[in-house]
Protein backbone atom coordinates (compact mmCIF):
# COMPACT_ATOMS: atom_id res chain seq x y z
CA UNK A 1 0.00 0.00 0.00
CA UNK A 2 1.05 3.52 -0.63
CA UNK A 3 1.20 6.44 1.74
CA UNK A 4 -1.75 8.15 0.06
CA UNK A 5 -5.13 6.61 1.00
CA UNK A 6 -6.89 8.44 -1.84
CA UNK A 7 -4.50 6.92 -4.35
CA UNK A 8 -5.25 3.46 -2.94
CA UNK A 9 -8.98 4.08 -3.26
CA UNK A 10 -8.66 5.30 -6.83
CA UNK A 11 -6.45 2.31 -7.74
CA UNK A 12 -8.90 -0.12 -6.19
CA UNK A 13 -11.84 1.45 -8.04
CA UNK A 14 -9.92 1.42 -11.33
CA UNK A 15 -8.94 -2.21 -10.94
CA UNK A 16 -12.42 -3.37 -9.89
CA UNK A 17 -14.26 -1.51 -12.66
CA UNK A 18 -15.14 -3.73 -15.65
CA UNK A 19 -13.53 -2.69 -18.91
CA UNK A 20 -15.71 -1.12 -21.55
CA UNK A 21 -15.67 -3.17 -24.73
CA UNK A 22 -16.84 -1.66 -27.97
CA UNK A 23 -17.15 -3.62 -31.19
CA UNK A 24 -17.65 -1.63 -34.37
CA UNK A 25 -20.91 -2.29 -36.20
CA UNK A 26 -19.16 -3.23 -39.45
CA UNK A 27 -16.73 -5.64 -37.76
CA UNK A 28 -18.54 -8.85 -38.78
CA UNK A 29 -18.97 -7.61 -42.34
CA UNK A 30 -15.25 -6.81 -42.60
CA UNK A 31 -14.26 -10.25 -41.33
CA UNK A 32 -16.71 -12.02 -43.64
CA UNK A 33 -15.44 -10.00 -46.60
CA UNK A 34 -11.81 -10.87 -45.83
CA UNK A 35 -12.43 -14.64 -46.01
CA UNK A 36 -12.12 -15.98 -49.56
CA UNK A 37 -15.16 -17.77 -50.91
CA UNK A 38 -14.67 -21.53 -51.32
CA UNK A 39 -14.56 -22.73 -54.90
CA UNK A 40 -17.06 -25.37 -56.07
CA UNK A 41 -14.17 -27.79 -56.68
CA UNK A 42 -13.05 -27.46 -53.06
CA UNK A 43 -16.52 -28.45 -51.85
CA UNK A 44 -16.47 -31.54 -54.06
CA UNK A 45 -12.95 -32.66 -53.15
CA UNK A 46 -13.13 -32.04 -49.40
CA UNK A 47 -14.76 -35.42 -48.53
CA UNK A 48 -12.21 -37.22 -50.72
CA UNK A 49 -9.23 -36.08 -48.68
CA UNK A 50 -7.75 -38.90 -46.67
CA UNK A 51 -6.25 -38.60 -43.26
CA UNK A 52 -3.37 -40.72 -42.06
CA UNK A 53 -4.84 -43.56 -39.97
CA UNK A 54 -3.93 -43.44 -36.31
CA UNK A 55 -1.92 -46.15 -34.58
CA UNK A 56 -4.96 -47.11 -32.51
CA UNK A 57 -7.07 -47.67 -35.60
CA UNK A 58 -4.32 -49.78 -37.21
CA UNK A 59 -3.86 -51.89 -34.07
CA UNK A 60 -7.60 -52.44 -33.71
CA UNK A 61 -7.95 -53.46 -37.34
CA UNK A 62 -5.03 -55.89 -37.12
CA UNK A 63 -6.29 -57.45 -33.88
CA UNK A 64 -9.81 -57.85 -35.25
CA UNK A 65 -8.49 -59.44 -38.44
CA UNK A 66 -6.28 -61.84 -36.45
CA UNK A 67 -9.15 -62.86 -34.18
CA UNK A 68 -11.48 -63.40 -37.12
CA UNK A 69 -8.87 -65.52 -38.90
CA UNK A 70 -8.25 -67.58 -35.75
CA UNK A 71 -11.99 -68.10 -35.32
CA UNK A 72 -12.41 -69.28 -38.91
CA UNK A 73 -9.38 -71.57 -38.74
CA UNK A 74 -10.01 -73.08 -35.30
CA UNK A 75 -13.81 -73.35 -35.34
CA UNK A 76 -14.00 -76.56 -37.43
CA UNK A 77 -11.65 -78.33 -34.99
CA UNK A 78 -13.81 -77.84 -31.89
CA UNK A 79 -16.32 -80.62 -32.62
CA UNK A 80 -18.95 -78.73 -30.66
CA UNK A 81 -22.50 -79.92 -31.08
CA UNK A 82 -25.82 -78.66 -29.90
CA UNK A 83 -25.81 -81.09 -26.97
CA UNK A 84 -22.42 -79.74 -25.86
CA UNK A 85 -23.79 -76.21 -25.72
CA UNK A 86 -26.97 -77.34 -23.98
CA UNK A 87 -24.99 -79.19 -21.34
CA UNK A 88 -23.00 -76.05 -20.66
CA UNK A 89 -26.16 -74.06 -20.05
CA UNK A 90 -27.57 -76.68 -17.65
CA UNK A 91 -24.53 -76.88 -15.37
CA UNK A 92 -24.86 -75.15 -12.06
CA UNK A 93 -22.03 -73.53 -10.19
Amino acid sequence: MTQDPQLDTRLTKALEAPPTVTIPAEFAARIAASIPAPSPLTRVLTPLRRRRPSATWIATTLATTALLAALCILAPHTHATLTTWLSLTRTRL
